[in-house]
């Protein structure tokens, strides 16, 4: 990452204009020029400062949002209802559970404030709520429980593969009969014979799991390359703490 995220108070109303911008946006519009930080970009009439430059690899991964090409924090969004409390947004917010806190807790934390809220300002506040979604959960959406199906298929799969394997190292075991009975006419021992057939199964079964994290590995980027295309086509809304444009 190219400079720094948004300092505290920057988010706030009348705090100075500030942006940061993704890597492709800085790529195509200052050619990727390390002296970016401090340059301007005009959004909604008014110039922000850049103060950072966001790396190629990061996404949200959120059905509402696709990727942008500027943040800046919410409170310098030039929309007059963003004072108003009883507009509707829509404001999506990405947030991190604190270590030790469940999602369970969490939800019943932000009930216990909208019931607050709501009390206190009955006339814009009540009957609103808030919704807690785990990054897994609407990354997968409904097709989790078709995931858990595939899963129990593979694992059925891949025991059918690990009995198959174990008869044909029975059955190649038998065929060698003949060539144990002579290695031990010439002196090996029972322990050695064993050790051997010990180290080829080891071997075989690196090689086996060599290839298996191997695959492993480049199926798991396949579903993030999808996101990251599905995404992109969506509708962009706001979130919190930053705002997110693409002029």
């Amino acid at each position: 990452m190219l400079g720094r995220t948004f300092a505290s108070g920057e988010d706030q109303i009348g705090a100075e204009p500030v942006a940061m911008i993704s890597a492709g946006f800085w790529k195509r519009k200052f050619g990727g020029s390390s002296d970016v930080l401090g340059k301007t970009v005009n959004l909604d009439g008014k110039a922000h400062t850049i103060v950072g430059v966001i790396p190629a690899g990061f996404d949200l991964l959120l059905q509402s949002v696709r990727t942008p090409d500027i943040y800046v924090p919410i409170g310098q969004w030039s929309n007059p209802l963003l004072t108003q409390r009883g507009a509707g947004l829509g404001i999506h917010a990405v947030a991190r559970l604190k270590p030790g806190v469940t999602i369970e807790q969490a939800t019943a934390e932000m009930e216990r404030v909208t019931s607050s809220l709501a009390q206190a300002f009955p006339d814009t506040d009540k009957g609103i709520g808030a919704s807690l979604i785990p990054l897994r959960k609407e990354v997968l959406g409904d097709v989790q429980p078709i995931l858990l199906i595939l899963l129990g298929a593979v694992g059925f799969v891949l025991l059918i593969a690990c009995v198959n394997v174990a008869n044909l190292s029975l059955a190649r075991s038998t065929a060698r009969t003949r060539e144990f009975a002579i290695r031990g006419a010439l002196g090996a021992g029972q322990g050695r014979l064993v050790r051997q057939m010990l180290t080829e199964s080891v071997l075989l079964a690196l090689a086996g799991g060599t290839l298996g994290v191997l695959s492993r590995n480049l199926q798991r980027k396949l579903p993030f390359v999808y996101c990251r295309r599905n995404f992109r086509a969506r509708p962009i809304f706001a979130s919190t703490p930053a705002c997110c444009c693409s002029p």
